[in-house]
């Protein structure tokens, strides 16, 4: 968790984004993948750039990264009611 944190922190120097993990790495003790959720003030590609950080980081899973500002409106109301875990970024001075 604390290298998501710290990712995501680089990643928002100072946005207002915010990031939440949902899926079944919340709900199974085995998982393939972490899901993140991402909304505010988010730029196009800006879920590409993140999901790329997380590829060439030392994380051993693989993250899948929405931008939930251009989701279908059911799938992130779905994700929401479900079980996430919002993410607090870790800022690195």
């Amino acid at each position: 968790m604390h290298q998501i944190r710290e990712t995501v922190g680089r990643f928002s120097s100072g946005r207002d984004l915010k990031f939440c993990i949902y899926g079944s790495s919340l709900v199974k003790d085995r998982f393939g993948d972490v899901d993140i959720g991402l909304e505010g003030d988010v730029e196009e590609g800006d879920a590409g750039k993140l999901k790329e950080l997380f590829d060439n980081s030392t994380l051993p899973y693989f993250v899948d990264v929405v931008d939930f500002n251009r989701v279908a409106t059911g799938f992130r109301e779905n994700v929401l009611r479900g079980n996430i875990l919002w993410i607090t970024p870790s800022h690195s001075n």
